[in-house]
């Protein structure tokens, strides 16, 4: 038996109960966000027994599926939020085997699209959520390149602007 199996676990308030004794590969440093316009959960990549990551799977609060088409290149400690105004989830930076990334993606209608256009420099571990009253995408800090970083950066839907 696999010491961690692709068990899926919910919280019911009160207790862990077990959803699904199937599902993607055992990982860490993956990320997840919840669509609340499709009621789904999204997993993107991670650190698995296989190596580094880069599949995409959704939950339906039943059970999950993979996402075919293009994904982002495998990457662990990348940042992923939900865009609630435009529907989409904007996937930040990570770590692509030893390379920090710059990227920004997209995903929107199940295909991942990447945004070529300037942005905050490379990091992972950063912080990033979005701001419903504001309806903008914040970036605060992270690890770059050179070190520890402490800036702020903010997308509004289609351009990163910094701030601090």
């Amino acid at each position: 038996m696999d010491a961690y199996p692709p068990e899926t676990w919910g919280w019911d308030g009160d207790h862990w109960k077990p959803l699904a004794k199937d599902g993607p590969e055992p990982r860490g440093t993956h990320r997840l966000a919840y669509d609340s316009d499709r009621r789904k959960v999204l997993l993107y990549g991670g650190w698995g027994k296989s190596g580094q990551l880069g599949d995409t799977r959704e939950w339906n609060g039943e059970s999950w599926s993979q996402i075919e088409g293009q994904n982002p290149p495998p990457r662990g400690a990348a940042r992923i939020a939900y865009v609630r105004h435009s529907g989409l989830l904007l996937l930040f930076g990570g770590l692509m085997g030893r390379n920090v990334s710059a990227e920004t993606w997209v995903h929107e209608k199940s295909q991942w699209r990447l945004i070529e256009q300037a942005g905050p420099p490379p990091r992972n571990v950063h912080g990033m959520a979005y701001d419903p009253i504001r309806q903008r995408t914040v970036l605060y800090g992270g690890i770059g390149e050179q070190g520890r970083l402490n800036d702020l950066w903010e997308w509004d839907g289609a351009t990163w602007r910094k701030i601090y």
